[in-house]
């Protein structure tokens, strides 16, 4: 999990540093492309959601503080996309949590990047702004049945680490700034290993940030007021990858059990989008999905000395792992980075024909003119199975703000 939470954040880094990059004129190659913004140290006071199988247990989860630290960057000159989407910036970041539950929980902490922007501008003091964190939560105590059965919330010792907030920001000077805001946390593996139920976080968080310039990047109203975008249609290609745990159930009983393997699941989506302003992307198209958990038959087994229960599969045929769907997509554009949600029905031929919903959201960036590199979850709630994916797409005819 380690590794792939590493694969993961080098991609990302890659990739948004090469948007970043790209924006840049040809004519600036030897001025510094990306700059440091600010620093930032603060910290959150949240409450923790109970999940059904704690209150079973009668688990208590008392409400959980943070420590976070951030350092922010910045391209060096304003472009057409800071003006479209309110100065966008990122980072990296630290967060250390404290659940008061380090027993089975353990004592967790996060290394994250970030990507933000200003939504709401009323005054040169004032600005409201949204966030998102990405990264991975290492040095969790993990799920064991005999060692730590308490802990059905992650499987995994490292884990996702996802977050979003939305906060108020005040100038208290020239360089320094407070911010105060709601966020949201998640932790989970995304399915890589079960049980996975994840902790979500709900709480308040406050922080100050030094400013490394007093100069404010801006972009002259006059210019967005003046763009325009022709609308047109765009064509999507992408691959998608994922893996993931599942808990299987063996014919003629009620019980389910943690399967140990790692089943794999690859997509192909084409999509027709329609592009009409530089904010939203919206279409439709077809997705062919390769599941190796499709129509697996579950046998359960039974120590006769130990009485440990383990749980055995016996693989479909090829042909009944791939299920051809239709999707819905919408995607909408934050400047270098842009969310999505694919949302329609796959069709299975396992037992007879029939067909299920399935949803895959995540953020996507594009690395270079159409080249796109995305991240997120695949949902299929009628197999109670998600799992994360990383995705390479290409955009035809794509149009950028970006690049001009």
């Amino acid at each position: 999990m380690r590794v792939r939470i590493a694969a993961f954040l080098a991609l990302l880094i890659c990739t948004t540093t090469q948007s970043y990059l790209s924006a840049q004129p040809s004519d600036s190659i030897s001025v510094r492309q990306v700059v440091p913004l600010a620093i930032s140290a603060g910290g959150s006071y949240s409450y923790v959601f109970r999940p059904e199988y704690a209150r079973n247990m009668n688990l208590h989860f008392p409400n959980a503080e943070s420590f976070s630290v951030n350092l922010y960057f910045r391209p060096n000159r304003a472009a057409l996309v800071d003006s479209l989407f309110g100065n966008p910036y990122f980072g990296i970041g630290f967060n250390k949590p404290y659940f008061h539950q380090s027993d089975f929980l353990g004592n967790p902490y996060s290394i994250y990047l970030s990507y933000g922007l200003t939504i709401l501008e009323p005054s040169k003091a004032l600005s409201l702004g949204f966030e998102i964190k990405l990264g991975g939560a290492f040095r969790w105590k993990s799920y064991d049945k005999n060692d730590n059965p308490a802990n059905r919330l992650l499987g995994g010792r490292n884990n996702y680490h996802a977050a979003a907030d939305l906060y108020l920001k005040y100038a208290l000077g020239k360089r320094i700034q407070a911010r105060f805001g709601v966020t949201f946390t998640h932790n989970s593996n995304g399915g890589y290993r079960l049980p996975n139920t994840g902790l979500n976080t709900l709480g308040g968080y406050g922080d100050l940030l030094y400013n490394f310039s007093e100069d404010k990047t801006s972009f002259s109203k006059g210019t967005k007021q003046n763009y325009r975008m022709v609308p047109h249609f765009e064509y999507d290609l992408n691959v998608m990858y994922g893996s993931r745990q599942i808990r299987g159930q063996p014919e003629n009983t009620k019980s389910t059990g943690i399967i140990d393997h790692s089943f794999k699941t690859t997509n192909v989506n084409a999509f027709l989008m329609f592009v009409g302003l530089p904010y939203v992307r919206a279409g439709v198209g077809l997705s062919l999905i390769y599941d190796e958990s499709t129509g697996i038959v579950v046998e359960q087994l039974i120590d006769k000395e130990s009485a440990q229960v383990s749980y055995e599969y016996e693989p479909s045929k090829i042909s009944k792992r791939f299920s051809p769907g239709f999707l819905g997509k919408l995607e909408i554009s934050m400047g270098y980075i842009s969310g999505f949600a694919d949302v329609g029905y796959i069709f299975s031929r396992t037992e007879g024909f029939y067909s299920t919903m399935c949803a895959n959201i995540g953020a996507k960036t594009y690395v270079y003119k159409g080249f796109n590199a995305s991240f997120g979850v695949q949902m299929v709630p009628s197999r109670k199975a998600n799992c994360t994916f990383i995705s390479l797409g290409y955009s035809f005819n794509h149009h950028s703000v970006i690049r001009r």
